[in-house]
């Protein structure tokens, strides 16, 4: 290999580091401070640009086979429907992708966690330094509390927010260098009062290296493939029988109660979902902190079926234990939060994009290089 190939090589792992960054500066801007969105369309032309520059330059000194054209297709497939129907975060799973087609998989991983690392770490500086709210402020102007202790947002759009974002870091954590080094995550849940993430990191972690010692490195999993389908059905089973239940209210956070509503409502069925879903601050709709749930209200029929396949031929080609543990835990959080539809929130599916095709010759260069 002569100078010019290694300084090409170097320049497109720079450009697909700089999508990442890109993709994760996209996500911290959307859930730091409303004034900040504004930038959010200009940011993404900016992702799909360099997007477009990784597609071109692969396929101009590439010799593409079927599989590349297979991905080339979906990605153009998805990009587009994102586009007409105004899906960013689908866009940026997409877009995303791409970048595996220069990076190995734990090269992504690894850039993927230390710029989400380093973002979430500059988010509460700002916050110890009071350019950003470190305790969280509820909607009657006082500071937020539970079980006497002050709820604190380090710097986010609140609690839930702090602890939602930290749970990238811990799975890529958890990915590169094991659980035992990633017990921050329970400090985490306790300072902004999550009960969600505080339970889920507190049982994520010996899980995964039990698991990991159980069954290996490499296992494949006959059930992976349609967790997120069995997700959906008993999120409903579930909403439908505990609807009129108090005390299951309350311990969920009033969850059965708005996931029936929203599969009774106008919202469901739908071929193309609704932006209103789960959407606040514009039209004031109450929230569906569930993941499946979620995405078939959100992108309807047509986006569940998206990301089902996604899944379901991404796990069936899968054979590594950490991405099948990663992927059970991110449904099971997904029993209470609904935002896994976000790249930088779910590192897994860029991944399984690419390993949709992963028989063909992209796989196989990618892991040779």
């Amino acid at each position: 290999m002569n100078i010019l190939q290694k300084l090409h090589i170097n320049l497109k792992k720079i450009l697909a580091t700089t999508l990442v960054f890109v993709m994760i500066t996209y996500y911290y801007l959307y859930v730091v401070s409303p004034q900040l969105t504004a930038w959010l369309p200009l940011i993404l032309m900016v992702g799909i640009a360099l997007s477009g520059v990784i597609l071109i330059d692969f396929a101009l000194t590439n010799k593409l086979t079927r599989w590349h054209c297979k991905y080339l297709l979906f990605y153009i497939a998805v990009l587009g429907i994102s586009v007409i129907f105004q899906w960013p975060n689908v866009a940026w799973l997409a877009l995303t992708s791409s970048t595996l087609l220069i990076l190995k998989r734990d090269e992504f991983i690894k850039i993927f966690f230390y710029t989400s690392v380093g973002f979430y770490l500059l988010v509460v500086a700002l916050a110890l330094i009071g350019v950003l709210p470190m305790v969280y402020v509820g909607f009657d102007g006082n500071e937020s509390q539970r079980y006497g202790f002050a709820k604190y947002s380090l710097g986010f759009d609140g609690p839930n927010q702090a602890s939602l974002s930290f749970f990238p870091v811990l799975l890529s954590g958890m990915y590169l260098y094991g659980a035992s080094r990633m017990i921050a995550c329970i400090t985490v849940g306790i300072l902004t009062g999550s009960r969600t993430g505080f339970l889920l990191s507190l049982a994520f972690i010996p899980a995964y290296r039990l698991l990991l010692h159980k069954h290996g490195e490499h296992k494949k999993s006959t059930i992976a493939p349609y967790l997120f389908v069995i997700g959906l059905l008993v999120s409903c089973i579930g909403a439908a029988v505990l609807v009129d239940n108090d005390l299951a209210n309350r311990v969920m956070s009033g969850r059965p109660k708005l996931i029936d509503q929203y599969l009774q409502s106008e919202y469901t069925p739908s071929v193309f979902g609704s932006d209103e879903v789960y959407n606040k601050a514009q039209y004031g709709t109450p929230p569906v902190d569930n993941f499946p749930v979620y995405i078939y209200a959100r992108y309807g029929i047509i986006g569940f079926i998206i990301f089902a396949f996604v899944f379901w031929q991404g796990m069936r080609r899968e054979y590594s234990t950490k991405m099948y543990i990663l992927f059970l835990f991110i449904i099971l959080y997904g029993f209470a939060e609904a935002f896994f539809d976000i790249a930088a929130k779910n590192f897994i599916l860029p991944i399984l994009m690419v390993s949709l095709f992963q028989k063909g010759a992209l796989y196989e260069q990618q892991n040779t290089r």
